[in-house]
């Protein structure tokens, strides 16, 4: 966060630009990303995710009210999913970075050196590295491109395996769930990578399952979404008469700790 801050800084300080603004310049109005903004609490946006951290005594609970306009480079802004999605696709068809620098960017710069000066008492590299602003590899993808984030009341991740031209997008509204949302988007990588198709996750409580989930499965097969898949903690399907049309195709092996809002 201190370094994205900084380089924040420096960005308005080449451009003469503050920084959301250059943003908005150079990135957002190229890949039409029209719902990011700074994450203001004093700016109505009728449709924000409910942010929750878990409770000591088990559940859930709603997050504290948190200021992020102080580091808005680092940590600051808001988007939805499909402009989270916009910018994935960007990095994938080279319209934000060229061939070497993008290269360099996702490239381990954590040589073993490193750790060995930085992390005292490890003598070995971790199983992942770091690029530019991207983590390379996971524990299941050498190859694997994130860059997970955690913040008061949300977990999210940009993962991407170059080879396969596939991006994961995770945005969760509850806290220090990292683990779970990086295993989830190993997964869905996973499937897709095998199906060669768009899948659909549908994350729920068995209450919202049996509100809503027959809508959002409906709603996927519209689409033409050849899988569709449930997450969460209870994975239980509203009983059905019909065929298997009307129920989900499967479940992930890890479970989100969703919250019907």
């Amino acid at each position: 966060t201190y370094g994205y801050t900084l380089l924040g800084l420096a960005v308005e300080g080449a451009s003469r630009r503050r920084f959301f603004d250059q943003v908005r310049r150079g990135v957002l109005r190229p890949l039409g990303m029209r719902r990011t903004f700074p994450d203001d609490p004093r700016v109505a946006v009728s449709d924000r995710a409910t942010p929750y951290v878990r409770l000591a005594a088990g559940g859930v609970g709603p997050a504290r009210p948190v200021d992020n306009t102080c580091k808005v480079p680092g940590g600051g802004m808001q988007a939805s999913l499909n402009d989270v999605a916009a910018f994935a696709a960007g990095l994938q068809r080279g319209r934000l970075l060229g061939p070497a620098a993008r290269t360099e960017m996702i490239h381990n710069q954590l040589t073993a050196q490193v750790v060995t000066a930085t992390l005292a008492g490890q003598t070995a590299a971790p199983e992942w590295g770091y690029g530019y602003g991207f983590q390379t590899g996971t524990a299941r993808h050498a190859t694997a491109v994130l860059h997970p984030g955690g913040g008061v009341g949300a977990t999210t991740i940009l993962y991407w395996l170059p080879a396969q031209n596939l991006s994961v997008v995770v945005l969760s509204n509850i806290q220090d769930a990292g683990g779970q949302i990086t295993a989830l988007a190993d997964d869905i990588a996973d499937l897709a990578a095998a199906a060669n198709t768009p899948i659909a996750v549908i994350c729920g409580t068995k209450q919202r399952y049996a509100d809503d989930g027959p809508a959002a499965l409906a709603a996927a097969r519209a689409a033409g979404l050849g899988t569709v898949l449930l997450a969460g903690p209870e994975r239980e399907w509203p009983a059905t008469e019909s065929d298997g049309q009307a129920k989900p195709d499967g479940s992930l092996r890890v479970g989100i700790d969703a919250v019907a809002t």
